[in-house]
């Protein structure tokens, strides 16, 4: 062997002993700067190597998952309970369907529906209700907090008692990540262990943003305001399709009502929310954020096959064309209603307004599957 392919031979072996002893190093060194390709910013949520992942790597900061873990999170502060309370319910819900992310219109095992899989055969509601994401919170709350001793519990055990699950250890590996969300989104102002005082009326109170880590602008269409109409249009026809007779209805009934990003209802609105309280009214349960219902239903391709309910989506304030912003539901005779952002309440605008901006349309209906998601135990 000459000396030029010895020495060729003596390099590449010492590259790759010293790639060797700096693996470590650089693993290391992705761990710690949030994971490969992390986004870690407010607006997507806890990213990187936080606990509570799927099994995939891929943790639970969708924009709906977030939104739900808000929502659990208002609804235990607004009954007064101590934030471990939201932590329990946050882990069991992401067990249980991802955070939203499965089982909520289409049963994944049994008859289990909704955030929390429960099931209407054994007692725990209608299956519209337990689809609720309010009522289906609620009743698991009623049933931890019937538990004695919940509270010092470990995280898995607590959960287990009220699912009474077939993979009672399951829940731990969400907890770090549900206790960052219940902090996260946990009121300011609201003592962490609770208001035993709370109003029982509260129980049911839509989520708020106060306690979110909010994205700039706070969502919204990012148009000129003032050239919508609160009042319903001459001439405007209510569906005869029973279902979105009954979405539209609803919808139509918010006009006037103001903005609030975060807000579902029955006060105030943002985007996403209406059309989640509206078609919830049709038997649906729409994913909770505009990118996250872009996804949802069938889609539809060419504007003049739009039909009332249809959703009608754009990038918005902070969003785009691939993961919209903004949505809005189209009511017939080329409107839609919609609640654009702050300071501009629930109102009808032309679809016209909306051209050169409209990146999809969906049609939800009561045969949509669930968004693809991996298989959930209940």
């Amino acid at each position: 062997m000459d000396r030029r392919r010895l020495g060729l031979l003596v390099g590449s072996a010492v590259t790759a002993y010293l790639l060797f002893l700096a693996a470590p190093l650089i693993l290391v060194t992705v761990l710690i700067s949030g994971g490969l390709g992390a986004a870690g910013s407010t607006c997507d949520g806890p990213g990187g190597t936080a606990a509570g992942t799927d099994g995939t790597g891929a943790a639970l900061n969708g924009g709906d998952q977030l939104a739900y873990a808000q929502l659990i999170t208002s609804i235990v502060a607004g009954r007064g309970l101590p934030q471990q309370a939201a932590v329990v319910a946050i882990a069991t819900a992401a067990q249980e369907s991802r955070l939203g992310q499965a089982g909520m219109n289409t049963a994944v095992d049994h008859d289990s529906l909704g955030l929390f899989q429960q099931r209407p055969s054994a007692g725990w509601g209608s299956p519209a209700q337990v689809k609720d994401p309010t009522y289906a919170t609620n009743k698991f709350l009623d049933g931890l907090v019937g538990i004695g001793g919940w509270a010092t519990m470990p995280v898995t055990k607590a959960a287990q008692t009220v699912q009474r699950s077939a993979f009672p250890d399951a829940y731990a590996q969400w907890e770090a990540q549900a206790r960052d969300f219940a902090t996260r989104f946990w009121p300011p102002g609201t003592p962490p262990g609770g208001n035993p005082a709370a109003a029982a009326t509260q129980a049911a109170a839509a989520p708020s943003a106060a306690g979110a880590q909010t994205c700039p602008g706070e969502g919204g269409d990012g148009l000129a305001p003032g050239s919508g109409s609160t009042a319903v249009p001459p001439g405007y026809t209510p569906p005869t399709a029973p279902q979105t007779r009954a979405v539209l209805d609803f919808a139509m009934t918010q006009l006037g009502k103001p903005y609030q990003w975060g807000g579902t209802g029955p006060d105030a609105y943002d985007c996403s929310g209406l059309m989640w309280a509206s078609w919830a009214k049709g038997g649906i349960t729409l994913p909770r954020t505009a990118a996250a219902q872009s996804k949802f239903g069938a889609p539809v391709t060419d504007p003049a096959q739009l039909q009332p309910g249809d959703l009608i989506f754009m990038p918005g304030a902070n969003g785009s064309p691939a993961s919209p912003g903004h949505v809005g539901m189209y009511i017939g005779n080329g409107q839609l209603i919609n609640a654009p952002q702050t300071d501009d309440p629930v109102q009808i605008v032309p679809v016209s307004k909306w051209q050169g901006k409209i990146s999809g349309m969906r049609r939800p209906g009561a045969t949509n599957p669930d968004a693809p998601s991996p298989a959930v135990q209940a």
